[in-house]
């Protein structure tokens, strides 16, 4: 067993072994020494071996160059699947447990205008909006990148399996700084949110509560001097003052559309993509839709070239339900934004 190897599996197997006890250390035959030691670490070596699992230390040529400008890099990760999309360029999206109804609106229409292009997005495989940035990264087929804060053989097995297992069928990536069996702690999740602020170009922050995680990882992103970009919102709204106070306070950039970002990540031929599917689609049926959908349609037809705010008062239903209807016939390829809510239907009606 190569001294990699060694390293490797001893800093796995011993709870104890800190990242700079790694790094200092040359010679684990001490620990191999233990004949039970021994039996464990021929057995994880099979068990990753068996799910793909890629370690990686700091002085890998692998080892990603995003995170040696960080305050305390990690000294070892582990990796499943493709290394690669660490290549493009990265952005962070990262909301509280509990979205509004509005910020998910605001997910899927960012999701609309960046799914054509090579943005790699990266969140942590958390309950709400991270697991919905990796659902519309999957759906769209823009590479995901999950960061896990806690134990890699957790997930093996865990409801997260099958989440877990469409982003590595896809190609993309899953990482961890985490000891296989390390169980987490109110200081791990700091950490490895961190190390996503390494990791990315930009933060897209849509809401932030007081004392939230996500006000944490905006700290993150401004020390790592990383733009941050929120959205606007009332006031009154608990999930938004704090998004509003990162404005204020000069650490965040506020968006009245998605442009920044988009020129942030030198995507300047979106409109023209889009526009490419700006026609009729013969082959589309309404068959699917419902009486109500058909109808919100065919007003969206007859405003062709104008913002949706010019004929959202034609529409009978609360003006959030519609928004939420008008999202899903665009996933499903009905409709198609032209430029930023300026709405294309791909269905004639007579």
């Amino acid at each position: 067993m190569d001294i990699k190897m060694q390293k490797i599996l001893a800093y796995s197997l011993d709870e104890n072994l800190t990242p700079s006890e790694l790094r200092k250390a040359d010679d684990f035959s001490d620990f191999f020494e233990n004949v039970d030691n021994q039996h464990s670490a021929e057995k994880l070596q099979t068990w990753m071996n068996q799910h793909n699992i890629i370690w990686l230390l700091d002085d890998d040529v692998e080892f990603p160059h995003q995170f040696t400008s960080i305050k305390n890099p990690p000294a070892i990760l582990y990796a499943m699947w493709n290394l690669e999309i660490l290549n493009n360029q990265i952005l962070w999206i990262v909301w509280p447990r509990d979205m509004s109804e509005y910020a998910n609106q605001v997910m899927q229409a960012l999701f609309t205008q960046i799914w054509n292009s090579n943005i790699v997005t990266v969140s942590w495989m958390a309950r709400g909006v991270d697991h919905l940035c990796h659902q519309l990264s999957i759906g769209y087929h823009l590479p995901t990148i999950a960061i896990l804060g806690w134990w890699l053989r957790y997930y093996r097995n865990s409801s997260a399996r099958s989440f877990m297992e469409q982003i590595i069928q896809n190609g993309w990536l899953i990482l961890s700084e985490f000891k296989l069996d390390f169980k987490p702690t109110p200081w791990s999740f700091p950490q490895r949110n961190r190390l996503i602020a390494g990791l990315s170009d930009a933060l897209f922050l849509p809401e932030a509560r007081e004392w939230s995680w996500s006000l944490i990882t905006a700290d993150f992103a401004y020390h790592f001097h990383k733009p941050i970009f929120v959205v606007p919102n009332p006031i009154f709204s608990e999930n938004w003052i704090w998004s509003n106070h990162l404005v204020s306070s000069w650490k965040a950039n506020l968006l009245s559309d998605f442009s920044s970002i988009l020129k942030l990540f030198n995507i300047d031929n979106w409109k023209e993509e889009i526009k490419s599917d700006c026609q009729y689609d013969n082959l589309s049926s309404l068959e699917s839709l419902t009486q109500e959908e058909k109808n919100l349609l065919k007003i969206v037809s007859q405003h062709h070239n104008q913002d949706f705010s010019q004929w959202m008062s034609e529409i009978s239903s609360d003006y959030w339900e519609a928004m939420v209807k008008l999202t899903d016939l665009e996933m499903q390829w009905y409709v198609v934004q032209e430029t930023p809510w300026n709405y294309f239907v791909k269905v004639k009606f007579s």
